[in-house]
């Protein structure tokens, strides 16, 4: 399998969070910041719920960033988010993004 190709299925799935963009300075990388920041986010984006690792959605990753999303969700199938459709809500009551797994 080309390591760059990224294979979508066509079943929304909801999300808890997305995120849009995580960078670490190549100097920091390897150092598990990415890791802190978003355990950090899992644990405090909506009071009283802390959501799993593959919970999170990202946006379209480069090499590097699909690379890290595998490694942090611990999956090969981690959830990549596209636009909110209006007016849909999760229970924080944020909007949701739809997503398709990868």
């Amino acid at each position: 399998m080309d390591s760059r190709a990224i294979f979508c299925e066509c079943n929304p799935v909801a999300a808890i969070c997305g995120i849009r963009a995580i960078w670490v300075t190549p100097s920091n990388r390897r150092k598990h910041i990415a890791s802190q920041i978003l355990d950090a986010v899992r644990k405090s984006f909506c009071t009283g719920m802390e959501f799993e690792h593959a919970q999170l959605a990202f946006s379209v990753p480069t090499s590097v960033g699909k690379a890290f999303a595998h490694s942090y969700t611990g999956t090969g199938s981690f959830l990549v988010y596209k636009e909110a459709q209006p007016g849909s809500r999760n229970s924080c009551g944020i909007s949701e993004s739809c997503v398709i797994e990868m």
